[in-house]
């Protein structure tokens, strides 16, 4: 106990969700290399990732990159600059391939409104090709949620919705100021499966403010009762001096470090025994879900948008702090909206840092893959085909 207390005090990590990790991108890398590495996509399968980065308010626990909008015509206006966006990389790309995944994040993409989502999501499948099977994503905030939004987004072609809940506890979602019932959480589920959208994963955390092990095994039984496919569990990252709304939530409210272990434990013990699979580090699914067959197999990915079945080599990102991933190594856009919208109405493309891949660190980025997915890597066959003098040369084999 004292070596988790030990660390969780003087220990400051980037969240692992690729190596390297976004704490490690520069400016050294922005549209230049974007455009080249674009053009070397050639036809390899390939996502798409949305990030809309507005939401109706504010969360106090919040991290991402999201802002408060509710005038229409700045909504619009990110629609059809996110369509120009995507004519940008498309006169870049030698080829067009059929996506395999498409992904919308925030924020609250479904922020945008139900005709509005609707448009935008038919303009998209005008300019990119959907393989057969491809899956159609997008994260939703249930207290917006009702039967008009989700029969848009079934005629937007969306086959799984990700509902954000975090915790359940009156006291905890006070603390974090987003108050949120579960019957208000459960119509938006029962709508979304009236119209078709059965594939529901919803998102928790854990070592919120006022959180306790007992009021999260509450959470987690009424999480169970919506009858979820998948659930991701995150640990809450107070970051007060990366985001200054986090000051609202005082630091002697959040459970310590020994808590936050039992937090996770806990988790871990009632989700397998509801007869869910583990899925790498902080995702659950039924046994019969796409990513746990893709687990039991051997074939799961982890990528910045975190755990996919999805065999895409390529993450085309649009929008404000999206992150691509390219034949070359990793870039994300321009985190201001201002920066972004700046960039694209000048016709430019919108990477402003990342980070290069040679041979040595795609080792590195597999090795580490393998273990987030697996929680074991066979070092002789990710090292197949690798050797020292390979770095110099260039990328050795394909990730």
């Amino acid at each position: 106990m004292r070596t988790i207390s030990r660390h969780d005090r003087s220990l400051r990590v980037p969240r692992y969700t690729s190596y390297p990790t976004a704490a490690q991108f520069t400016e050294a890398v922005g549209s230049a290399q974007q455009a080249a590495w674009l053009a070397d996509c050639g036809e390899r399968p390939a996502s798409l990732y949305l990030h809309v980065p507005f939401c109706e308010s504010l969360c106090h626990y919040c991290a991402c990159h999201t802002l408060v909008v509710r005038r229409q015509s700045v909504l619009e206006g990110y629609a059809a600059l996110l369509l120009h966006e995507a004519d940008l990389l498309l006169r870049r790309l030698a080829a067009r391939p059929p996506l395999v995944a498409i992904q919308w994040g925030g924020g609250t993409p479904t922020h945008l409104g139900p005709t509005l989502f609707e448009e935008t999501a038919a303009a998209l499948r005008q300019r990119f090709p959907l393989a057969p099977g491809a899956e159609h994503a997008t994260e939703i905030d249930p207290r917006f949620c009702g039967p008009g939004l989700a029969e848009a987004l079934a005629r937007a072609g969306i086959t799984r919705a990700s509902l954000g809940v975090q915790d359940f506890a009156p006291a905890v979602q006070e603390a974090i100021g987003r108050r949120q019932s579960l019957e208000q959480t459960r119509r938006a589920v029962e709508a979304l499966r009236a119209v078709g959208i059965r594939a529901i994963n919803l998102d928790l955390v854990y070592g919120l403010p006022l959180q306790t092990p007992e009021s999260l095994a509450r959470t987690l039984e009424q999480a169970l009762s919506l009858a979820p496919d998948r659930l991701a569990v995150f640990g809450y990252a107070h970051v007060p001096w990366m985001k200054r709304h986090q000051e609202l939530i005082p630091a002697e409210s959040l459970p310590g470090a020994a808590a936050r272990e039992a937090m996770a434990a806990l988790i871990d013990e009632r989700l397998q025994a509801a007869g869910f699979a583990k899925i790498g580090l902080d995702h659950y699914a039924r046994p019969e879900d796409a990513l746990a067959r893709a687990a039991a197999a051997g074939r799961l990915r982890r990528s910045f948008q975190g755990y996919s079945d999805q065999p895409a080599e390529v993450i085309l990102g649009l929008g404000a702090s999206a992150i691509s991933t390219l034949p070359g190594g990793y870039l994300q856009n321009a985190s201001g909206v201002r920066a972004w919208r700046q960039a694209i109405q000048s016709g430019r493309l919108a990477g402003v840092r990342g980070v290069a891949l040679d041979a040595e660190e795609r080792l590195r980025a597999r090795v580490i893959e393998a273990l987030m997915c697996n929680f074991r890597a066979d070092l002789a066959a990710l090292a197949q085909g690798w050797s020292p003098l390979s770095a110099s040369r260039g990328p050795a084999f394909k990730v």
